[in-house]
Protein backbone atom coordinates (compact mmCIF):
# COMPACT_ATOMS: atom_id res chain seq x y z
CA UNK A 1 0.00 0.00 0.00
CA UNK A 2 1.50 3.35 -1.03
CA UNK A 3 1.73 6.09 1.55
CA UNK A 4 0.08 9.36 0.58
CA UNK A 5 2.35 12.35 0.34
CA UNK A 6 1.38 15.54 2.14
CA UNK A 7 2.78 19.00 1.58
CA UNK A 8 6.57 19.25 1.71
CA UNK A 9 7.96 19.73 5.21
CA UNK A 10 10.77 22.24 5.80
CA UNK A 11 12.89 20.30 8.27
CA UNK A 12 15.34 23.21 8.26
CA UNK A 13 12.85 25.18 10.39
CA UNK A 14 12.85 22.37 12.91
CA UNK A 15 16.64 22.07 12.95
CA UNK A 16 16.88 25.84 13.37
CA UNK A 17 14.56 25.77 16.38
CA UNK A 18 16.54 23.00 18.07
CA UNK A 19 19.91 24.17 16.76
CA UNK A 20 21.94 22.84 19.71
CA UNK A 21 20.53 19.36 19.16
CA UNK A 22 20.30 19.42 15.35
CA UNK A 23 22.15 16.13 14.81
CA UNK A 24 19.98 14.33 17.37
CA UNK A 25 16.81 15.86 15.94
CA UNK A 26 17.80 14.75 12.44
CA UNK A 27 18.47 11.21 13.68
CA UNK A 28 15.20 11.00 15.62
CA UNK A 29 13.30 12.43 12.66
CA UNK A 30 14.55 9.59 10.47
CA UNK A 31 14.37 6.77 13.02
CA UNK A 32 11.28 7.51 15.16
CA UNK A 33 7.86 7.63 13.51
CA UNK A 34 6.14 9.27 16.50
CA UNK A 35 8.84 11.95 16.69
CA UNK A 36 8.64 12.60 12.95
CA UNK A 37 4.84 12.92 13.08
CA UNK A 38 5.05 15.35 16.02
CA UNK A 39 7.60 17.43 14.07
CA UNK A 40 5.45 17.44 10.95
CA UNK A 41 2.40 18.40 13.01
CA UNK A 42 4.34 21.25 14.62
CA UNK A 43 5.49 22.62 11.28
CA UNK A 44 1.99 22.37 9.83
CA UNK A 45 0.49 24.05 12.92
CA UNK A 46 2.99 26.90 12.63
CA UNK A 47 2.28 27.31 8.91
CA UNK A 48 -1.46 27.42 9.59
CA UNK A 49 -0.95 29.92 12.40
CA UNK A 50 1.04 32.19 10.10
CA UNK A 51 -1.71 32.02 7.46
CA UNK A 52 -4.39 32.82 10.05
CA UNK A 53 -2.41 35.76 11.43
CA UNK A 54 -1.81 37.17 7.93
CA UNK A 55 -5.53 37.31 7.09
CA UNK A 56 -6.15 40.87 8.17
CA UNK A 57 -9.69 40.99 6.81
CA UNK A 58 -10.80 37.75 8.49
CA UNK A 59 -9.22 37.70 11.94
CA UNK A 60 -10.07 34.51 13.73
CA UNK A 61 -8.89 34.99 17.33
CA UNK A 62 -10.23 31.64 18.55
CA UNK A 63 -8.47 29.73 15.79
CA UNK A 64 -5.26 31.71 16.28
CA UNK A 65 -5.28 30.94 20.02
CA UNK A 66 -6.00 27.27 19.31
CA UNK A 67 -3.07 26.95 16.88
CA UNK A 68 -0.73 28.85 19.22
CA UNK A 69 -1.60 26.40 21.99
CA UNK A 70 -1.21 23.41 19.68
CA UNK A 71 2.20 24.60 18.47
CA UNK A 72 3.37 25.18 22.06
CA UNK A 73 2.23 21.71 23.12
CA UNK A 74 3.90 20.04 20.15
CA UNK A 75 7.11 21.96 20.74
CA UNK A 76 7.11 20.82 24.39
CA UNK A 77 6.49 17.23 23.29
CA UNK A 78 9.41 17.40 20.87
CA UNK A 79 11.70 18.98 23.47
CA UNK A 80 10.79 16.22 25.94
CA UNK A 81 11.55 13.53 23.35
CA UNK A 82 14.93 15.14 22.70
CA UNK A 83 15.70 15.15 26.43
CA UNK A 84 14.70 11.48 26.76
CA UNK A 85 16.94 10.56 23.84
CA UNK A 86 19.85 12.44 25.41
CA UNK A 87 19.37 10.63 28.71
CA UNK A 88 19.16 7.25 26.97
CA UNK A 89 22.50 7.71 25.22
Amino acid sequence: MAETQGPPIDVGQLLGRFRDDAALVARLYVEDDAFRHACEDLLLARATLIRLEERQEQRQPASIAEYRQLAAELESEIAAAIQRAKQAS
